[in-house]
């Protein structure tokens, strides 16, 4: 094209050379600008910028501390196995990991957050499965998950089992660590409970697939707390003792009543590592008068939750044991059973493995995997909704506004925060009956006039490192697209003045 045009100008002397030569130049820009936006766009394309990463999770004393605040745990254990199914644990056709049905879990996680819920604490799924569209759905709703790693006895007692075991492990950690809904890990549920097996060489492994875990995610750059929950009773302090370098935190599956009596006073002169309690709670089945009896249940729970606050200089929050009552838990699975045991720690001195949950199944036909059942709040629903209301949302990262307050209860007494209703005393923390929490403060008075906290982004005014992101990668492409426009138009006007001035 330079040769066509440079043979057309030499006839046409001074003028048409300078006319040339501005033609020429122009067309150069352009192409040279073309050229640069098409390797902008290549880069965007290659790179794929992500606008979130995984939560900044670390210890401090007895607290857990998600991205610069502490962490107070206000959580409900999930595993929601519709009638006539069995929950992963088991090797049965009848079989299926829920956490990939989303006809499932989008049932669920809208009721969670209009719970307040911040975190569900998982079992385990299959360790092969990308479950990132549930994370996903979690994350959206401003819910961490405590992923669990089904711990399998039979595997264990070989060598070779072992290896399978810290196998599936380690690809389940390396599908999964960098999801920003990631909280913390579990492995196993309860293995204090199992005699057969020396506990040095249970909590050896157990230390084992922690530092496994921390290996994978220091190549993904981030980090999260692993746990081991143990059941109470016995001789569990010597156990937390003894065994504090094999987890990170300690989990407790505590059924004491309507209240917890000195075990935090006792884990505190014992352990110094944070203390979630991962499940509490009781069923809703009065065996005594043979009927369900949700308004004990309601009271007995929300008891519970009020007494964790009170010690949360010793603990980091809760999970109430369970999502929806679990027709698994005896034969046949698709009948709601009354089985139980004798349990000093329920209302009615049994404890009915399938009536722990805080949501009914109400539908009346028998579903097969995938489908969900139709499930219907009981009135420890609400219960917990009104305790949990007052919370601000769970902060997403260091610089996203969030009020450095209103998320989280304080326990060190130093400075008084208000949640939903009540004043503080001079130095205390107030959570919604204005019961001081701080450690050192003086007790609060029940009031009407405190100050909710506030939630991410109300105060402090900042943009999140993602908002930031975005807004540059959309302005960059929008700039690129403009020229890439604005070239067109010029190259084919500059051609049509050149193919005139030529022809």
């Amino acid at each position: 094209y330079q040769r066509r045009v440079r043979g057309k100008m030499i006839d046409r002397g001074g003028q048409g050379r300078q006319q040339q030569a501005s033609y020429m130049h122009r067309l150069r820009f352009l192409d040279g600008l073309l050229k640069i936006t098409s390797l902008c766009l290549l880069f965007i394309a290659v790179c794929q910028v992500p606008l979130t990463s995984a939560a900044k999770v670390s210890i401090s004393g007895r607290q857990l501390i998600v991205n610069g605040q502490p962490f107070y745990a206000r959580g409900v254990c999930y595993e929601p196995t519709p009638r006539g199914q069995w929950p992963d644990s088991k090797d049965s056709s009848m079989s299926w990991d829920w956490f990939s049905s989303p006809e499932v879990y989008n049932r669920d996680i809208p009721l969670l957050k209009q719970l307040n819920v911040n975190v569900v604490r998982l079992y385990g799924w299959r360790t092969n499965v990308n479950h990132t569209a549930f994370l996903d759905a979690c994350y959206a709703a401003n819910i961490y998950v405590i992923a669990g790693f089904r711990w399998k006895w039979d595997l264990f007692a070989t060598p070779e089992g072992k290896k399978q075991m810290r196998a599936n492990l380690e690809q389940d950690v390396t599908l999964h660590a960098s999801h920003p809904a990631i909280l913390a890990w579990t492995v196993g549920n309860e293995l204090n409970l199992n005699n057969d097996y020396k506990v040095e060489d249970v909590w050896a492994f157990v230390k084992e697939l922690k530092d496994a875990i921390h290996a994978i995610e220091a190549k993904l750059n981030t980090w999260h707390p692993v746990g081991s929950p143990v059941a109470d009773g016995g001789t569990v302090f010597d156990l937390m003792k003894s065994q504090s370098s094999s987890v990170d935190l300690w989990m407790a599956q505590l059924y004491k009543g309507k209240q917890f009596w000195d075990f935090f006073t006792k884990y505190s002169a014992a352990v110094s590592l944070p203390l979630m309690v991962t499940e509490y709670g009781v069923d809703s089945w009065d065996t005594k008068n043979n009927r369900e009896d949700e308004a004990t249940q309601a009271d007995w729970v929300g008891a519970l939750w009020q007494e964790l606050v009170k010690n949360n200089d010793t603990n980091c929050g809760g999970l109430v044991f369970a999502w929806s009552d679990g027709w698994f838990g005896c034969q046949p699975i698709d009948q709601h059973d009354t089985c139980g045991g004798n349990s000093n720690a329920m209302p009615d001195g049994v404890g009915n493995e399938e009536w722990f949950g805080i949501m009914s199944i109400s539908n009346p036909q028998k579903v097969s995997s995938p489908n969900a059942d139709t499930l219907r709040p009981k009135q420890v629903y609400s219960t917990l909704q009104n305790l949990w209301k007052g919370y601000a949302v769970t902060p997403r990262e260091p610089d996203s506004g969030t009020s450095t307050t209103g998320n989280t209860i304080g326990t060190t007494g130093t400075t008084g925060t208000v949640v939903n209703t009540g004043t503080t005393g001079t130095t205390g923390t107030v959570v919604n009956t204005g019961t001081t929490t701080g450690s050192t403060g003086t007790t609060g008075t029940a009031g009407t006039t405190g100050t909710t906290g506030s939630p991410p982004g109300s105060s402090g005014g900042g943009l999140s490192k993602g908002a930031i992101a975005g807004i540059v990668i959309a302005a960059l492409v929008g700039t690129i697209v403009a020229a890439v426009v604005v070239a067109v138009i010029v190259k084919k006007s500059a051609a049509s003045k050149t193919s005139q001035m030529l022809y």
